[in-house]
């Protein structure tokens, strides 16, 4: 075994002795090879240095030849040279020289005149034309070798006329090549195109200007830059990289040398220090084989120990351990690797890749490939696709390539998802929980066991509180400070119930108790606590919820305050109430209902058969059926009233209000209602209806009265009112004419009083329906300023008119006319002297009529009043020429009626304005008035047909047309004025009827039959003194003219003035 083993340490050391010697022939060959390049990196250099030159030289020429310089006289051309050789350095020679060869003008005056026509440089430059370098030659004048450069130039004509030339120092070029760093030992050299060599580095006696050796001519003749190892003109083997003449193209041929033994030196030294070291090596190595033999037998025996053991702790291990090479093959699988990753198929000699394709682009992959690239161990999760198992795996070079430790951690990763599931879940939960507690109404405290420290408290809590929760460590921190008892009492800590449900683990559910607010007041909290204990069952903590019912105690107190009063509404009214459960069947009675139905509770149980036996006979039909429909849903609740029949005998009415509690499905629960005794409601009914009864018959007695009294009163005061207008024009003594106007004066009040008392029984009678429509205001206003001017007159007051709107507004013109009708003659009658103004402006949509007066006025404690029926300012004596104290309460009413408010402001000793407002009318009306100046009439012969069945008025109204010039026919009734409008045979001019005559008849009828009679239209007045106004629409339909009994003779003369004429009568007198 030892023998072997030193067999193997000495074939083990021939390879390395035979590894140093070729080591040591690569490194001299690499290093010649370095000192080839060295040798070419400085030729590059040095005939870079020369191509510069070689370009400055002929940017030189170039200048001289293309300003003209050379083609210029040589006196001109001289000075130019001197002043250039001042500027160009002592190496720099420039001559022009003619066809001939002499030399012109020079910056040297030393070759002036001389002929060098027969030089390369000239030759070659006229020869090619273009720029040249020359080779060695010795300058004439200058005696000193120098290189030659020649470049043609041109004369005025174009044609070539000499060559400028540029000399350079060759002694200047070889101290400017020694200037250059160069590595011991090395050499350059540089030649021209004949091969004659300018210059060399370091320079060798006697060889500038010789030309080079045969063996070197390869070097000048070749087309291609190259290398070579050979000896040097010293006789130096050297490593030479050289440059042709025809290698670049500028005429010189360039090499660089470097001495190969002194560039090898320092590779021998080494070559010789590692064979030493080597050979101690290998001495050393002997002297170690001894020992190392014996050790290794020793240590083959631990380490197979070592490895045996290795082994059995790899297979018992639960890591899967592989191993693969650089290559990616297996070298190692243990046991646990084999069935748990190979899946027992054989992996030997199989690559990473083509066992488990599926891992090809895969993030395992990169991170394998990364370590076994980067050498740096990594550790990562793996899940296989094929069968979902999770690895962990950790990565770590190894000597041979790379050693894999995986482990099945399946149900760790499953476990850890699940985990971060359940944290999901949780926080999801939690801000779930976050949310509900800030959105909860109650108040939510939770503090931890036992200490009772706050954990959580939501807003509401300091919210219902009423001040902040703060960082509380201890129960009476929070709940001893503001808790009390209903009775007022603090709580003590532990009775609180968050105390209880934490220390007792007691569970509290709605406790009242009184909480003590931050603002000083007390709310009433319902308060529930609750214990919460682990899987030990030990309390962790408690819970506690409440919510402020300070508001539903108090409406519970009014609650049961409202049942109280509702038990005693429902006792007061004889209500009685029940609720069926229509399940069951079951029923349940209030007392009262018992006491309602006239039974006995512990007689009559409650139930359906009970209620039953109590309806009337004539009534159960009807109320069952009712409450069937009530049942069925087809009504959604009953009320009617029906009768009962007590078991005393007696009979009752009641009213039934019931509705049917259904379910959300609409399944009926229970059936709830009242039973209400009106009997004696409907004794009042009756009553009331008898009452109403009666009202009705004196109301339509009252209608009669009016109606009579509207036309029965007014019958002889016309009466009246006629013979005085015919009086007038037959008394004509002063004395007379006093008596006269004094009776006139007493008919006006007489007649403004009747009115007043019918105007006021009418509106009390609700007779009065005002017809709105469009109506001209200025006239109306404007007839009745002129109706009234006499009496202001009379009364020796001026009545101004002023009439500011031109408009029509939307109203009755009849009952507006007596709305201004009342306030003009109020005016006037409680004015003594001064004025009465009329006047009407438009604003804002309004027409506002202003009755202005100079008299007593009105003090404020009487303004209410002056509305008041038979109310009157200033009149203790009931004077009757003042009248009623009526006139202002039917303004008042009018006015309401209309929809026009009254105003009044009034300045007692001052005087007073009444102030109407009428709504402006969106259109004129459809007929405007046009009122007509009053004038005298002359009846002239003309035939009036009067028709009145009191015989009075109809004689009156026969004097008073007498009077005025008309020829008469008269009748009571439409029968005899037709018959007597008959015998006369003429059309008649106008027919003056009363509306009422006797046999229902009306003056319409008469005056239509008195029109047919003549086949004409005549024009028709109707006297009335009617309440209503529906015969003056009527009137107005047939071209009728309307006056009010009683009239005045002046108003009727008014009336047949403004009568219109018709067409056909017009016709009708034209022919006549």
């Amino acid at each position: 075994m030892r023998m072997r083993l030193f067999l193997l340490l000495a074939l083990v050391m021939l390879p390395l002795l035979g590894f140093e010697i070729a080591a040591q022939i690569d490194l001299r060959r690499d290093r010649a090879a370095d000192v080839r390049r060295e040798a070419e990196r400085l030729l590059d250099l040095i005939q870079a240095e020369q191509r510069r030159i070689v370009a400055d030289v002929e940017h030189v020429l170039v200048a001289m030849a293309e300003t003209g310089v050379a083609a210029t006289g040589t006196e001109n051309c001289q000075a130019v040279m001197d002043r250039l050789k001042r500027r160009y350095p002592a190496y720099l020679t420039i001559e022009i020289t003619g066809l001939d060869g002499i030399i012109r003008c020079t910056t040297d005056h030393r070759t002036a005149g001389a002929h060098i026509g027969d030089r390369d440089n000239v030759q070659r430059a006229l020869e090619t034309g273009g720029f040249v370098v020359g080779g060695y030659r010795i300058a004439q004048g200058i005696g000193r070798p120098i290189l030659s450069f020649g470049l043609p130039y041109s004369g005025p004509d174009g044609r070539p006329a000499g060559v400028v030339t540029a000399l350079i120092d060759i002694q200047w070029l070889s101290e400017y090549l020694a200037d250059k760093p160069l590595p011991p030992g090395a050499t350059v050299l540089l030649a021209d195109r004949n091969g004659v060599i300018l210059a060399q580095v370091p320079e060798l006696q006697g060889m500038a200007g010789q030309p080079l050796p045969e063996s070197y001519r390869f070097m000048q003749e070749n087309d291609r830059r190259g290398s070579v190892e050979m000896e040097g003109l010293d006789g130096v083997v050297r490593i030479i990289a050289y440059s042709p003449v025809e290698a670049d193209g500028d005429g010189l041929m360039l090499w660089v040398g470097i001495a190969k033994a002194q560039a090898m030196l320092p590779i021998e030294h080494a070559m010789l220090r590692s064979l030493a070291i080597l050979a101690a090596v290998l001495v050393l190595s002997g002297l170690l084989g001894v020992w190392g033999v014996s050790r290794f037998v020793r240590l083959q025996r631990q380490a197979e120990a070592t490895r045996q053991r290795m082994a059995e702790v790899l297979e018992s291990t639960h890591d899967a351990i592989l191993e693969v090479d650089h290559s990616w093959r297996f070298t190692f699988l243990n046991e646990r690797a084999k069935s748990l990753i190979a899946r027992g198929h054989d992996v030997d000699g199989l690559t990473l890749l083509e066992a488990f394709p599926t891992l090809a682009g895969t993030d395992t992959w990169r991170r394998l490939a990364h370590v076994m690239e980067h050498r740096n161990a990594c550790e990562f999760s793996h899940r296989d696709s094929r069968n979902g198992q999770c690895y962990a795996v950790r990565a770590f070079p190894s000597r041979t390539g790379m050693a894999l430790y995986l482990q099945d951690i399946t149900e760790r990763e499953d476990a850890a998802r699940e985990r971060d599931r359940l944290a999901q879940h949780l926080e999801e939960e939690r801000l779930l929980l976050k949310a509900v507690l800030t959105h909860l109404p109650s108040g939510v405290l939770a503090v931890s066991a036992p200490s009772g420290r706050l954990l959580l408290h939501n807003e509401a809590a300091e919210r219902l509180m009423g001040h902040t929760v703060g960082h509380a460590e201890t129960i009476t921190d929070y709940a001893a400070q503001h808790a009390r008892h209903t009775d007022g009492t603090p709580y003590r800590a532990e009775d609180h119930p968050l105390a209880r449900a934490l220390r007792q683990g007691t569970a509290i559910d709605q406790e009242e108790l009184l909480h003590l607010r931050g603002d000083g007041q007390l709310a009433s909290f319902a308060v529930s606590a609750a214990p919460v204990r682990n899987a030990a069952g030990c309390i962790v903590m408690a819970t506690c919820t409440f919510q402020d019912i300070s508001e539903r105690r108090r409406m519970d107190e009014a609650l049961l305050s409202a049942k109280e009063r509702l038990a005693l509404a429902l006792e007061a009214a004889q209500a009685g109430s029940y609720d069926v459960d229509l399940r069951t069947g079951e029923s349940v009675w209030s007392k009262e209902l018992y006491r309602v139905l006239g039974l006995d509770p512990s007689v009559y149980p409650a139930t359906m058969a009970s209620w039953i036996g109590t309806l009337h006979p004539d009534d159960r039909e009807r109320v069952l059926a009712e409450r069937s429909k009530v049942v069925t849903g087809q009504l959604p609740q009953m009320r009617l009233e029906y009768r009962i029949v007590r078991p005393d005998g007696s009979v009752r009415w009641l009213e039934a209000v019931c509705r049917i509690v259904r379910a959300d499905d609409g399944t009926p629960l229970h059936l709830t209602g009242l039973e209400i005794d009106v009997t004696d409601r409907h004794a009042m009914e009756d009553q009331l209806l008898r009452a109403r009864i009666e009202a009705e018959r004196a109301n339509l007695s009252k209608s009669k009265f009016l109606a009579a009294a509207s036309h029965d009163l007014r019958q002889p005061m016309q009466s009246m009112f006629l013979f005085a207008g015919v009086l007038r024009g037959h008394v004509h003594d002063q004395r007379g004419q006093h008596s006269l106007g004094m009776l006139m004066r007493g008919l006006d009040a007489l007649q403004g009083l009747l009115d007043s008392l019918l105007d006021v029984s009418r509106l009390d009678a609700e007779t009065i329906h005002p017809n709105l429509e469009s109506t001209m205001l200025r006239p109306l206003l404007e007839q009745i300023g002129a109706l009234h001017a006499p009496v202001a007159e009379s009364k020796g007051l001026a009545l101004h008119l002023d009439m500011r709107c031109d408009g029509a507004v939307r109203t009755d013109c009849h009952l507006l006319a007596r709305i201004v009708r009342n306030l003009l003659e109020n005016a006037l009658r409680y004015t003594d002297h001064g004025f009465v103004r009329l006047s009407c402006e438009a604003v804002d949509g309004w027409a506002r009529i202003a009755v202005q007066d100079s008299g007593i006025g009105i003090a404020a404690n009487q303004m209410e009043l002056i509305f008041e029926e038979f109310h009157q300012v200033d009149n203790p004596g009931r004077d009757r020429s003042k009248g009623l104290g009526l006139g202002l309460s039917i303004v008042q009413r009018l006015s309401k009626l209309l929809g026009h408010p009254v105003t009044v402001s009034s300045t007692p000793a001052v005087g007073s304005t009444f102030t109407v407002e009428v709504p402006l009318a969106d259109a004129p009306p459809t007929h405007p008035a046009t009122p007509c100046k009053a004038r005298s009439i002359d009846g002239a012969g003309r035939l009036a047909v009067l028709v009145d069945d009191d015989a009075i008025v109809l004689s009156g109204l026969q004097a008073i047309f007498r009077d005025w010039g008309y020829e008469t026919l008269v009748g009571l009734n439409a029968d005899d004025a037709v018959e007597r409008l008959k015998e006369d045979g003429r059309a008649p001019d106008v027919i003056v009827a009363d509306y009422r005559l006797q046999g229902g008849n009306t003056g319409i009828q008469a005056i239509h039959r008195l029109r047919d009679c003549v086949g004409a239209d005549a024009p028709g007045i109707v006297l009335t003194g009617e309440a209503g106004t529906e015969w003056q629409r009527e009137a107005a339909e047939h071209g009728l003219g309307v006056v009010i009994k009683p009239a005045t003779p002046q108003q009727l003369e008014e009336a047949l003035t403004r009568l219109p004429k018709t067409a056909a009568w017009l016709k009708g007198q034209q022919e006549r």
